[in-house]
């Protein structure tokens, strides 16, 4: 119910352990805020996403930051 909160426990730790984080948290929100019903199908116990969030929001994100270009 707090995704703030949630999110912010991993930045800590990562800047804590010196570890690169790959923050999900904006990519969520703009989804949730535009349309709860496909959130939830991506993340449909609201916490963790399915393969199909998987694939559409985080692997993105991912190969983003590594440079990987996707078509």
């Amino acid at each position: 119910p707090n995704f703030a909160a949630y999110y912010q426990m991993y930045r800590e730790v990562a800047n804590e352990r010196k570890l690169l984080l790959i923050d999900h948290y904006a990519n969520w929100m703009k989804i949730l805020d535009k349309s709860e019903e496909q959130f939830l199908r991506y993340v449909p116990d609201s916490l963790h996403p399915n393969a199909e969030g998987s694939r559409q929001v985080i692997t993105p994100e991912i190969l983003k930051v590594m440079g990987i270009d996707t078509p």
